[in-house]
């Protein structure tokens, strides 16, 4: 499930700016569309970077080629992910230069390698929590028993916890890394090596971090169900009192089972996606912390840690270990897909509304990137009229805080049809994760979890 379609995150950027911060988009960055739009190959990724100063008939085309496909491309803002680079040490003119590479890692050719990093299950940390620092999937104890919930007497005091816990469980993750010590002696780069700065001038390899600036990443998955669960758990139990930790820990106990008046009580708390303060604020502090935090670290050799969300497809099965939540979901379901995309359905407000409580979020801290996914129907791009209009929202959304989003332009009919009649759907192209695959080559489970994102029919 991990690598469903089989990638190959080759990537193309194009667009964006120079070192200068001036416009690059040329007859070339049309001449890489339209091949891409002939070609329609899963083997590459075309990443649009958008800046406030190319022209709008570039950001239109490139939605054009994507909706033509299917999706098949990401977008990507250059203020955010310079921002981002910036906070990390580089300076402006070197981040203005970036590539992105892999998910949606920020890269400077020539400068800057990220070794590849760990994943924490955000949901998990959420379930120890409640459950004393025990899996119920295994029964093992993973974590520090912070005590019985029942003796926070404020949310802030049950998101404090939240965060002691991430921070537990984040130092032991990154222990792990130790395996990289060993990967200059036993799988040393020399022609990967020769292409950046430092190696050569210190005789090191890339695997013995000798370049400008080696990073590892961590991925952070399952985040809105983690905010939605807390929001659900702020209205119902602090806020309005409409239930007890005693009921609700009952609840999730029985997976959602035997209460019905409760889960309907936390299924109507707010949800991320949907442009409402109350849970996106949460999920804008909590997310802040943790890479407050997490970037406090440096792995050996002084490499720095860096934070994400993104999933790949690891949202299956990481779900599969994590029981049932405060946000609705059963145990075993899959948790938030892409990184940073609403829960699957749960986004019910319109595309604005769900684009503007991810740009809402402080990516910048999310200096290795962060994914949204959206899936809208064809007809929300069909005409000139709403394509034009579908550029104008793309645009805001790159220059108001987001990062990066990629759409899957196609309607749920389609894609129920594809599960039915494979063999009159072999082109089909479908964004899955950070990448791009052919429909009918994906497991079922996966092909359902792109069914239940939620659909748009229009921009509002």
């Amino acid at each position: 499930t991990m690598m469903s379609g089989s990638p190959t995150m080759q990537g193309v950027t194009i667009g964006g700016c120079d070192e200068n911060g001036e416009d690059v988009v040329n007859e070339l960055t049309y001449l890489i569309l339209d091949a891409e739009e002939g070609v329609g190959l899963t083997n590459e990724d075309i990443v649009v970077r958008i800046n406030p100063k190319n022209p709008d008939k570039y950001v239109i085309r490139a939605l054009e080629v994507a909706r033509n496909l299917g999706g098949n491309l990401k977008f990507v803002s250059d203020t955010t992910t310079i921002d981002a680079l910036m906070y990390t040490g580089l300076s402006k003119k070197q981040a203005r230069c970036y590539i992105s590479t892999g998910c949606h890692n920020p890269t400077i050719p020539a400068l800057t390698h990220d070794v590849g990093g760990s994943s924490m299950n955000y949901a998990l940390v959420l379930e120890l929590l409640l459950n004393h620092g025990i899996c119920k999937a295994t029964g093992d104890k993973l974590a520090k028993d912070l005590g019985d919930v029942r003796a926070f007497k404020t949310y802030e005091e049950l998101e404090n916890a939240f965060e002691e816990e991430f921070e537990s469980l984040m130092e032991t993750l990154l222990y792990y890394k130790a395996a990289d010590l060993s990967l200059y002696e036993l799988l040393p780069c020399p022609l990967l090596s020769s292409f950046y700065e430092g190696c050569i001038e210190k005789g090191i390899d890339i695997n013995e971090y000798g370049v400008y600036m080696t990073t590892h990443s961590t991925g952070i998955t399952g985040a809105p169900n983690v905010a939605d669960s807390l929001a659900a758990i702020k209205k119902t139990i602090y806020d309005e009192k409409t239930l007890d930790w005693d009921r609700l820990i009952r609840l999730l106990d029985n997976n959602l089972d035997g209460d019905d008046e409760a889960l309907a009580l936390l299924k109507r708390a707010p949800k991320f996606g949907n442009n409402i303060a109350y849970v996106d604020d949460i999920l804008r502090d909590i997310l802040a912390r943790s890479c407050d935090y997490l970037q406090t670290f440096t792995s050996f050799k002084g490499v720095k840690c860096t934070p994400a969300c993104l999933s790949m497809t690891i949202s299956i099965p990481f779900g599969h270990v994590v029981g049932a939540l405060p946000d609705g979901r059963r145990a075993g379901e899959p948790l938030s897909e892409g990184g940073i995309s609403p829960h699957q359905g749960r986004n019910i407000s319109g595309i604005t509304s769900t684009l503007a409580s991810v740009a809402h979020l402080d990516h910048t801290k999310l200096s290795h990137g962060s994914i949204l996914n959206i899936r809208a129907s064809r007809k929300a791009v069909e005409s000139p009229e709403n394509l034009k209009k579908f550029s104008a929202l793309l645009k805001v959304f790159c220059e108001t805080g987001g990062d990066l989003v990629q759409f899957n332009f196609i309607d749920s009919d389609t894609l129920l049809d594809a599960q039915k009649h494979p063999e009159n759907y072999k082109d089909l192209l479908v964004r899955v994760a950070t990448y791009s695959a052919y429909y009918t080559e994906l497991s079922k489970e996966l092909q359902n979890d792109i069914i239940a994102r939620f659909e748009f029919e229009s921009v509002m």
